[in-house]
């Protein structure tokens, strides 16, 4: 003969179950946000783009100073491998010929954020016959980045991208992030490291007078 007994559980057991359950759905519902790249969390913040922007922090350093007839911009480059190509690996990327980018972030991003920078910088020059203007050129790069930020199947652009160019007005340094925010600096870093740049270059920038 076999005898099967079922007991019902003690109540304590019951509550701590039912405890982690109610646990395990809040922890469910708050994060359903990190899931749909077009819905905004309880904060009101994509939580897509914030990861972004972390991706951006862990990037090795980056800088940029602008002065009174050009613009310098500076990036750390850390080889993964001493059997790595030094030459093939290339963080500092021409746009134009007045225009050049650097970034901090995922590198493959910046390949194709660059490509499309350089489609709509000959795009521009073939419809005016002039060069474009730097500003433009972050305008229309910023469009490009902000449909990245609530089309469904793509995801944000995890950089941040330094943009030194000259054109008819002067020097111009702009940075532009993964929500196609875009500004204009006198000197700026992004990156890792980038408070202590900041706090370096605030110290031993020139006085407006000198500028």
């Amino acid at each position: 003969f076999f005898f099967l007994m079922i007991r019902r559980p003690p109540r304590s057991t019951q509550s701590r179950s039912s405890a982690a359950s109610d646990v395990y759905k809040r922890q469910i519902q708050k994060n359903m946000g990190d899931f749909p790249l077009t819905t905004f969390s309880s904060k009101g913040e994509l939580l897509q783009i914030e990861y972004a922007i972390n991706a951006v922090n862990k990037g090795e350093t980056a800088l940029g100073i602008k002065a009174r007839n050009g613009v310098v911009i500076a990036v750390e480059k850390k080889l993964t491998s001493i059997l790595v190509d030094e030459e093939s690996y290339q963080k500092v990327q021409t746009i134009s010929g007045h225009i050049g980018a650097t970034y901090a972030g995922l590198g493959p991003d910046f390949r194709v954020l660059t490509q499309k920078a350089r489609k709509i910088s000959s795009t521009y020059h073939l419809k005016y016959l002039e060069p474009i203007h730097v500003n433009t050129l972050c305008a229309d790069t910023a469009k490009v980045v902000q449909e990245y930020t609530q089309l469904g199947g793509r995801r944000p652009f995890g950089l941040s991208m330094l943009i030194a160019g000259y054109d008819d007005e002067g020097p111009h340094l702009y940075q532009l992030d993964p929500s196609a925010a875009f500004y204009e600096w006198k000197a700026t870093a992004i990156g890792k490291n980038m408070r202590n740049a900041k706090t370096c270059l605030l110290y031993t920038s020139p006085s407006p007078r000198d500028s």
